[in-house]
C-alpha cells in the first residue's frame, strides 16, 4: 500500500507518490501545467503539459485520467486528497465538477481516497493552519533540504508547480501519519 498526495486543481494539479522511506528524493512527483518551462523531468519530478480540449467536460476528463493513469496508481494505494476550502471565491463549481470526475475515476479503478480540510493538512505540515504558500515552502525546504525553485530554474515567489508539488508531497507525508495513527489506535483497541 501506498500512500499517494494529490493537490488537485485546475491550471496545476500535482501527484506525489511516497516512498517506503518518506523522502521527497526517493518518492515520485508528476504535476501538469502550461508553462513551456516547466515541462519535463526534473531528477524525480516530472512536469506534463495540459493537454488540448473542447469543452470543459473534456478539460476535468483528461486531468482526471492523467492524475490516475498517467501517475500509475495502482488499486492498493490510498490517496489524500485537500478537501475544497470554505472560503474559496471564484469557480468554486468548476473545482468541485473537476473534483467529483478525479473521485469518480479513483472510485472506477478500486482506489480509496481520503479528504483532508486545508487547515489540517498545513497544521500537520508547517504548524499553523492558517500556514499561506511561503510558509508551506519554507517548511517543506527546512523538512526535505531540497529547494525546489533551484531545480525548477525559478526565482519567482511561490508559485504553480512550487506550491503544488509542496502541497501533494505534505499531503502524502499526511497519509503516512493518518494510516499509521489509525493502526495504532485499532491495535490499542483490542
Amino acid at each position: 500500500m501506498r500512500c499517494v498526495g494529490i493537490d488537485y486543481s485546475l491550471r496545476c494539479p500535482a501527484v506525489s507518490v511516497i516512498g517506503d522511506d518518506l523522502t521527497f528524493g526517493n518518492s515520485r512527483h508528476y504535476y501538469l501545467t502550461n508553462t513551456k518551462k516547466y515541462v519535463g523531468i526534473f531528477n524525480n519530478i516530472k512536469g506534463y503539459s495540459h493537454k488540448p480540449y473542447l469543452t470543459e467536460m473534456q478539460r476535468y476528463l483528461g486531468i482526471a485520467s492523467w492524475a490516475v493513469y498517467d501517475t500509475e496508481l495502482k488499486s492498493d494505494d490510498i490517496v489524500f486528497l485537500e478537501d475544497y476550502s470554505m472560503g474559496s471565491t471564484g469557480r468554486v463549481f468548476a473545482i468541485a465538477e473537476n473534483t467529483a470526475i478525479l473521485k469518480y475515476l479513483l472510485h472506477y479503478n478500486s482506489i480509496s481516497y481520503i479528504t483532508v480540510p486545508p487547515t489540517t493538512l498545513k497544521k500537520h505540515f508547517q504548524g499553523k493552519g492558517n500556514a499561506d504558500k511561503e510558509k508551506m515552502y519554507e517548511a517543506f525546504v527546512e523538512k526535505t533540504g531540497i529547494d525546489l525553485k533551484c531545480l525548477l530554474q525559478t526565482t519567482a515567489k511561490v508559485t504553480n508547480p512550487i506550491s503544488d508539488i509542496c502541497d501533494a508531497f505534505a499531503l502524502g507525508l499526511y497519509g503516512h501519519d493518518y494510516i499509521r495513527n489509525s493502526n495504532q489506535n485499532s491495535s490499542n483497541s483490542t
